[in-house]
């Protein structure tokens, strides 16, 4: 009489697991210009119909997984900074389907737009100007953004520090003082103005 009173409950949970769609897995590893494991690149599996995007790290030892991706076609690309590597389009995975693909690094451009602020701070020159841009503008901003993405020479940027201080002025007017002011035009002109190697490889 318990059985009796369990079955219904089991053959539902049996119906369910038979509809449970089996997954399709991807690994491989991913190597640098040299030959050599290389840690820390993101893999990304992106579905071309839902879009849904799967990103996973390569280990110490260059290898990756990608779990449970439900059937269908995917793009397959590699991100890591300053390196690239030509992404694998239109692959298609059936169910239970285990895939390897294996990607080779080779060296790439560094754009401004790939670095994080915490990388900008590491990686752009030291000076009053930069620890004032840090200190005031970086709030709201990104350098990524609003810096590294214009062509301005020293009279163009005083006016869009003249213009934020205007437009914040319950913040700025008195935090940023003339000396202050000066050294940040004087930072954003060499660093992202006409003349600066930085701004010209990088961009």
């Amino acid at each position: 009489m318990r059985w009796s009173s369990k079955l219904p409950l089991l053959l539902g949970f049996s119906a369910l697991l038979s509809q449970v769609s089996p997954a399709a897995n991807i690994s491989g590893t991913v190597k640098g210009p040299d030959g050599g494991a290389f840690k820390g690149a993101f893999v990304q599996a992106q579905n071309t119909k839902s879009h849904v995007t799967v990103s996973v790290l390569s280990d110490k030892d260059g290898r990756y997984q990608v779990p449970n991706l439900p059937s269908g076609e995917y793009d397959l690309r590699i991100r890591a900074i300053g390196y690239k590597a030509d992404p694998r389009t239109d692959v298609k995975l059936t169910a239970s389907q285990n895939l390897s693909a294996d990607f080779a690094l080779q060296k790439g451009v560094v754009r401004w737009n790939d670095l994080s602020l915490h990388q900008g701070r590491v990686l752009l020159p030291d000076s009053k100007g930069k620890d004032v841009l840090y200190a005031n503008c970086f709030d709201c901003h990104g350098f990524e953004t609003r810096m590294a993405s214009v062509t301005r020479d020293e009279d163009g940027w005083r006016d869009r520090v003249h213009y934020m201080k205007n437009a914040m002025h319950f913040f700025l007017q008195e935090r940023i003082t003339q000396d202050k002011e000066d050294a940040l035009v004087s930072f954003l002109s060499s660093t992202f103005g006409p003349n600066s190697t930085k701004h010209s490889t990088n961009r």
